[in-house]
């Protein structure tokens, strides 16, 4: 059974990051409906559970991980994670001291949205 459920994972693994033109909640929803299916198993068998994890200390000039709770419905997660993108760290170019500070500036109107 475990070893079911380890091909059930790397099956959602590969197929989320398949090329596509679908963005990334759409990748990731297809591809544990896809996986699930192809293996004849139930979503509430494998008990998936998600946790959104992002870099979001750009402004503070340092790492700061955020982790979201952890949930069971992938939905949820997705949500999650659609409300925190405009606010995770740029971690393939470190962003210069002007645009921190025009991020600083634009904080006021984008902290409602964050909380």
């Amino acid at each position: 059974l475990a070893l079911d459920f380890l091909l059930v994972l790397t099956s959602i693994k590969q197929n989320s990051l398949a090329d596509g033109l679908e963005s990334i909640p759409e990748r990731l929803e297809s591809a544990v409906a896809t996986s699930l299916k192809d293996h004849e198993i139930e979503p509430g068998d494998l008990c998936l559970n998600y946790c959104v994890t992002m870099e979001m200390g750009w402004w503070l000039g340092r790492r700061v991980t955020f982790r979201t709770p952890i949930v069971r419905d992938l939905h949820e997660a997705l949500r999650a994670w659609a409300v925190l993108m405009p606010f995770r760290s740029r971690t393939r170019h470190c962003p210069t001291i002007s645009e921190r500070w025009l991020r600083l500036q634009r904080f006021r109107e984008e902290w409602p949205v964050f909380r």
